[in-house]
This record gives structure tokens, sequence and C-alpha cells, in this order.
């Protein structure tokens, strides 16, 4: 099958959308299909259109030379267009601002070819506006099928596009392999001492996650320095990750003399896989999580978790399961104390998760999205 994927960003860009493209397609490719991302991120500032080959995907960049490193091309139709008819299926993701993904969804719609679109971003209080802009329902009216990446996400998206369609869930997907092994190693060390983290104290806090405002980084630290105050017990936090909000963050941590929460900037998978190892609790506390990867990735590493409820993390955490999921900051941090200070509860959980992966994997998540690809084919009556 002849696959476009299209997508405002891909790498160089580093975030939740761009490596689910860029995983998708090489699974994609793994089963013998032909993909083509197409994307309108540049290389570098104001780079001409290009082809290229990143880790074994082609790439097509439909870049604008007056627009810097912005992944913006207003003039990027007539090439759509003309690569819309020729695939056997467009599978579109976008977010809330996704200029180019959004202008891909309305020529799809006009041309009629089989196009599936993932919705990969909570709206919050912009989605009215999607609504009133009409272009989702108009493109879902001409048989473009939608989906979402979460149950959370899902009926908004819905709302959206009205009865046009029926709104299906395709999450992201992960490759457990690159983190059971941690996951296993820590059962192994729990039934060997009876302690599934590195040693009884202090408590080890992880989280893994842009700097950035959109994932409430203060509001992480500050909840961790109360429950850590009510849990009555040592502790450390490390949050992974990079972005705009580094100097405030660290200058918080000294305002509320926490020198045991570190930020040590982006780290690859082999440094969290050891981080995670040696951790006792993954913390996030980001409300506008549409779905949570790295958070089913300490999950998936046999972490217990501590999140927000009403959020993507739902999907493949329950409550009092596989972690502990608070209403509200003050619930949040009610969380977070009880999960430092029950070892009984925190063991069990960190027992549980390492011994029952989540179904979140590319095998499965591969034959959905292949299946939501059938659907868009079977709207536009192939």
């Amino acid at each position: 099958m002849r696959i476009l994927l299209v997508s405002d960003c891909f790498a160089p860009r580093l975030g939740g959308i761009e490596s689910q493209v860029h995983d998708l397609a090489q699974v994609l490719q793994a089963e013998g299909h032909e993909v083509l991302v197409v994307t309108a991120t540049p290389t570098k500032p104001h780079s001409a259109p290009e082809r290229q080959t990143v880790d074994g995907i082609r790439v097509l960049r439909l870049t604008s030379t007056l627009i810097g490193s912005t992944p913006i091309n207003p003039f990027a139709g007539p090439r759509l267009r003309s690569l819309f008819t020729s695939a056997d299926v467009v599978h579109i993701h976008t977010g809330v601002i996704s200029p180019f993904a959004q202008h891909a969804m309305i020529i799809a719609g006009a041309l009629r070819v089989p196009t599936s679109v993932t919705w990969h971003c909570m709206l919050g209080p912009w989605w009215p506006l999607f609504h009133v802009a009409r272009f989702a329902q108009w493109a879902a009216a001409r048989g473009v099928t939608m989906n979402a990446v979460s149950s959370q996400l899902a009926p908004t998206i819905q709302k959206i596009v009205g009865e046009r369609t029926t709104v299906h869930i395709l999450p992201n997907g992960m490759d457990p392999s690159d983190w059971t092994g941690v996951a296993q190693r820590r059962l192994a060390r729990a039934r060997a001492t009876g302690h599934s983290g590195l040693a009884p104290a202090p408590i080890r806090i992880v989280a893994s996650r842009r700097l950035e405002p959109r994932k409430r980084n203060d509001v992480l630290i500050r909840l961790a320095v109360d429950a850590q105050k009510q849990a009555g017990v040592p502790a450390e936090l490390t949050i992974f990750g990079e972005g705009a909000e580094r100097r405030e963050l660290e200058a918080l941590v000294r305002k509320l003399d926490a020198p045991w929460i570190t930020l040590p900037g982006r780290v690859d998978r082999a440094a969290l896989r050891q981080a995670y190892e040696d951790a006792d609790i993954y913390f996030s506390t980001a409300l506008m999580e549409s779905f949570g990867i790295a958070t089913l990735e300490g999950r998936t590493a046999g972490l217990p978790i501590v999140a927000p409820d009403k959020t993507g993390v739902v999907d493949f955490c329950e409550d009092g399961i596989d972690g502990l999921l608070g209403d509200g900051d003050a619930a949040l941090r009610d969380c977070l104390a009880r999960m430092m200070s029950d070892t009984r509860l925190r063991e069990k959980i960190a027992r549980h998760n390492a011994e029952n992966l989540p179904p979140q994997n590319w095998d499965t998540i591969a034959e959905a999205t292949l299946a939501e690809y059938e659907r868009a084919r079977r709207a536009q009556g192939l």
C-alpha cells in the first residue's frame, strides 16, 4: 500500500507527534508498505523543498523559503494535490495549531481521496473555534475519517465533526522492548530483596517532559515539595527534559530550598532506562495530556504512576492498580505523599506493572492503524 503520512512537524524537531510519525513510518515499512512522510519542517531556516531519507524513512519537505524555520507553507497546495492522487491512503496527523496538516485535510476532502486524520492534542478552550471554523465537519462530510489518540480526546473531536463520521480511538504506539528489561530487573530485585528500587530511602521520583508551561513543571515541583513534607520521608526528584522554562524552574528549586530536586536536561533512552531502574515513582502533573507517551514508558518500565485523572493517562493507568490518579492538585499531592509513604502499596503496584504489559505496543497499534486505513478507503467507496 502507498501511504502518505502528513505532519506539520518532523525530525529534526522533537516532540510527541514527530516521534509517533517517525516510529509509525518505520513500523509500516517493516510490514512491506511504501511510506512517504510529507512535512513542512525544514532542516534549516529558509531551506527550499527537498527529498531526503531519515532513519530509512523517505521524507519530502514541502518548506517555504520565506518563513524561516517555522513549519508553515501556505503555497504547498498544488504539490499536495499531486501527491494525494497517487497514494492509496493519506494519514494526516494534527494538533491544535497545525496549519499544514489542516490545509492537507481540506485538500483531501476536496479530492475525496481515502484519508484518515489522527488528532493528537487536547483542544482545551479552543475546541469551539474548530466547531465554528467547520473545516473538520466539511472534510468529514466528504469521507475523511477521524480518530483520536485517547478516550479523553475522542468525545471532543466527535462534538466538532458531529454525526458526519464516528471518531475512533487510535492510541499512540511504543516499543515495549525498550522498557520491559527495566521492569524485569526491577521485579527480580524486588523478589530477591523485597524492594524494587535501588534502596529503601530516599524515595526516588522521576519525570520526563518538556520544560514548557503546558506541562505545568512549576506545579510538579511545588507538589513534590509539599508531598515530601506530608509524607515525612527523604526523597529525590529528577526531572529529565529541556525547554524554555529551565531558568525559572531552577530558580524555583532554589527558592523552595529543595536541593533534592534536579534537572539534568534531555537524555537518551539508555540513560532514562538506568534512571527508571533505580527509581520508585513516575510523577506527572500535565492536565492537557491527550495520551502521555512518556508516562506510558514509565509504566512499562514497571514504575508506579502518580498522575492527574481525566487525561489520556487513564487509558493505560487504572487508579489503585497501575498507579494513583488525582482529580485536582490537592488530590495529586496527597496521591504522591501516599505513594511515597506507603511502601506496601508502592511495591504492590510496581509488581503489577512489571508483570502486566499495557496493550499500546506497535504490533497492536499497527493493526489498528491499518484498520483505520481500510475504513478510510471504504468511506470513499473503495
